[in-house]
């Protein structure tokens, strides 16, 4: 409540520094209303009790006492012991030029009440009664109302209230009456610029907390195992919710009793929020939890609901428990520090900052100085998240760092199989042109020479396989490296801690050698997990190196087209770190399984699109503005024709915007060793093998194309 409330009237100056005019023991005299305005807090009379008369401007009201509405309410309860229903009434000399003219009357109040001005009613909030169960108290918090002055010279403001709640505990201030005269314009515009920056501010806090939660918690589903990702999402998130419930409490419910609990639900969800990111402490720097941590449990159930039936010391309570919570953080924090743990000294840092303003705040508490506490929590609640931001980003930094490594060992691994894939793409290259002049030079020795001829080509077209698998190693080790790097990780942590294990062991700890012994169990159960994961890989590619069976099987061909899609993309950016382009799919999820080769069709759909990749690549080179690489991978299913004949065929296409094939060579590219590419780069082998694979599976391989636009080629199965 200290935070929303000084956040709210101090830090933003939502409540003017008002000065009241002069008055004598029965008059409050008011010449003019400055901008600041005029706080009405003298010359007022009070009276216990209830009677309608005590509205009328002519009553005599000389004998009551003279009181301060805008008191405390407690203050007032404590005063006035001989009843919680009353009046609170002032004469008021208004000077000739605000005669028959109209302020704004800024209200803000915690009670039920009727306000009169010359015995008419102006405004009613709430319901008032001496009975707790009729009465319905009004929490209003400096809100502008309009009042019109009458024509005479003395006017009679006039105040009845009912407070009869048992306890309560809202903000750091709760007056019964507070009344404030200002000009209608400044008024309505200090009320409207003031909710304008409370709720900018209010955004900005929780705007910041839902990011850390939502980052977190998002770092949490995807590696379930850290659990201290989970503690902060739910910590951040919790003090989202409580500031929500703050604003709610105080702008949107005007019943004090329900205001006043929904103010316990909010700071028990916050305390709870901080348990929770006490225990991602834990975790993180691998520190057990101490014996009194049933303390922090016992101290919300009981200790918090608790402290706001004590009206004067519950803020404290509050504020001693949040102090306390950041004291074990710090403990942590410096016991990691001595570890040598990664990012604790900015926890400890943060922990630190956080801890001496909590104690200034508890400290300016006690001696009443609430809006200089209200600067403080303001400080607090934006020091957590950002050191936790730090803390998160210090983390994740040097996580990258050990990826960049392993990054760049499989580069290095990887340079050198492409260069290994070059010489062998010179050496199928110096063997075509060998072949093309020994044909043409023995032509007249063709019966001879056919048998060669058929073992050379033979040779080629495996060489062309192993060409196509050179290609996926670069695709594959992408895929294989986050494995690697867990594997790396793991194994590093286990060396730590089996040197842990052998200090423990040799200090006679046990217990916490055998929590050290689990914790290598774990992480060898998450090496074993990664290794496989990198053995599926790799049998993957082994499968599509392994001579082909010839034999059919069910096989999903959506996957099959975005697998090698994929590895294709990354086969090629690893041999130009310059290639981009971009990748559309648009699959029928209808289709199903077929029966094909897989490994055939996958090298089929792999050449298609590095052709693909191929054109767009070269047409970039000669436009390089306003020019946009793209390669789409389709899929569809066309349904039997109606007349019958044949079945159900399943179309797989892949479209390029490159510069498509000339009209003169378009007979030609299906024929073996026939070639657009340079010199060394290309076979001619690729579309002949696809076709001659298409057709023995019963489908057609077709291209559509036009110059300057780009090619498709589309093959089609039986289904």
């Amino acid at each position: 409540m200290k935070f929303f409330y000084c956040l709210l009237f101090y830090v933003f100056l939502f409540t003017p520094i008002c000065f009241s005019q002069e008055f004598s023991e029965n008059v409050f005299h008011i010449d003019k209303i400055p901008a600041e305005g005029i706080l009405l807090n003298k010359g007022w009379k009070y009276h216990s009790g209830d009677n309608p008369e005590w509205a009328n401007p002519n009553f005599n009201d000389t004998k009551w006492d003279n009181v301060n509405p805008d008191i405390d309410i407690h203050q007032l309860l404590k005063q006035k012991k001989d009843g919680n229903i009353g009046w609170f009434r002032l004469k008021i000399e208004v000077d000739s030029s605000l005669q028959d003219s109209t302020a704004a009357l800024i209200i803000s109040q915690v009670v039920a009440s009727e306000i009169y001005l010359n015995g008419q009613l102006l405004y009613r909030f709430g319901a008032i009664s001496t009975d707790e169960s009729k009465e319905q108290t009004y929490s209003l918090h400096d809100r502008p109302f309009i009042i019109h002055f009458g024509k005479q010279n003395i006017q009679e403001l006039a105040v009845r209230y009912s407070f009869n709640k048992k306890f309560f505990i809202l903000f750091d201030v709760n007056p019964c009456v507070r009344l404030i005269l200002k000009s209608p314009n400044q008024g309505f515009a200090d009320y409207t610029s003031a909710s304008v920056l409370t709720f900018a501010l209010f955004i900005s806090i929780i705007s910041i907390y839902l990011l850390l939660g939502l980052f977190c918690l998002y770092f949490y589903i995807s590696f379930r195992n850290e659990k201290s990702y989970l503690y902060i999402a739910v910590n951040s998130l919790g003090q989202a919710i409580t500031i929500l419930l703050y604003i709610f409490a105080s702008l949107a419910i005007t019943s004090i009793s329900l205001s006043s609990f929904t103010f316990i639900f909010a700071n028990t969800i916050s305390s709870i929020g901080m348990l929770f990111l006490l225990n991602a402490f834990y975790i993180f720097f691998k520190c057990p939890k101490p014996y009194y941590y049933n303390f922090f449990i016992f101290y919300i159930v009981f200790a918090i609901p608790l402290s706001f039936m004590i009206y004067n010391y519950g803020r404290i309570l509050i504020a001693c428990f949040g102090a306390i919570l950041t004291l074990e953080a710090i403990r942590i924090a410096i016991k990691a520090v001595f570890k040598k743990r990664h990012s604790s000294l900015i926890i400890l840092i943060g922990m630190s900052v956080s801890f001496l303003f909590g104690c200034g705040n508890v400290y300016l508490t006690i001696m009443g100085k609430l809006a200089e506490a209200g600067y403080l929590v303001a400080v607090i609640f934006s020091i957590v998240p950002l050191f936790l931001s730090f803390f998160i980003a210090g983390e994740f930094a040097r996580a990258a760092l050990a990826l960049q490594k392993r990054v760049f060992e499989v580069k290095q691994l990887s340079e050198k199989t492409i260069a290994q894939e070059h010489e062998k793409q010179q050496i199928l290259s110096s063997q075509k042109e060998t072949l093309e002049q020994q044909v043409q030079q023995r032509t007249s020795e063709l019966k001879e020479s056919l048998e060669d001829l058929k073992s050379t080509q033979a040779q080629l077209i495996q060489s062309e396989k192993m060409a196509s698998l050179g290609e996926l190693t670069a695709g594959i080790a992408h895929e294989i490296q986050n494995p690697l790097n867990f594997v790396n990780n793991f194994s590093d942590v286990n060396k730590e801690l089996a040197d842990e294990l052998e200090q423990e062991i040799d200090k006679g700890n046990y217990t916490d050698a055998k929590v050290i012994a689990k914790d290598i169990k774990e992480n060898e159960e998450k090496i074993n997990h990664h290794g496989k994961r990198a053995d599926a890989i790799v049998k993957g590619m082994l499968q599509h190196s392994r001579s082909s069976s010839g034999v059919k099987e069910p096989t999903d061909i959506n996957k099959l087209a975005d697998e090698y899609l994929r590895l294709a993309y990354h086969g090629l950016r690893a041999k130009d770190k310059t290639f981009n382009a971009t990748m559309k799919t648009d699959f029928d999820e209808s289709i199903g399984n077929i029966n094909i080769i897989p490994q055939d069709i996958g090298r089929v759909v792999l050449n298609l699109i590095n052709n693909a990749f191929y054109a767009v690549d070269e047409k970039k080179k000669q436009i390089s503005d306003g020019y946009e690489p793209t390669v789409t991978v389709k899929t569809s299913k066309n349904p039997p024709p109606a007349g019958g004949g044949r079945g159900a065929e399943v179309l797989v296409s892949v479209k390029d915007n490159g510069n498509g094939i000339p009209q003169k060579v378009l007979d030609k590219i299906f024929q073996p060793f026939f070639t657009t590419k340079p010199s060394g780069q290309g076979t001619g082998l690729g579309l002949s093998l696809a076709y001659d694979i298409v057709k023995a599976h019963g489908g057609e391989l077709k291209v559509e194309t036009k110059e300057g636009e780009g090619s498709k080629f589309i093959i089609k199965l039986p289904a």
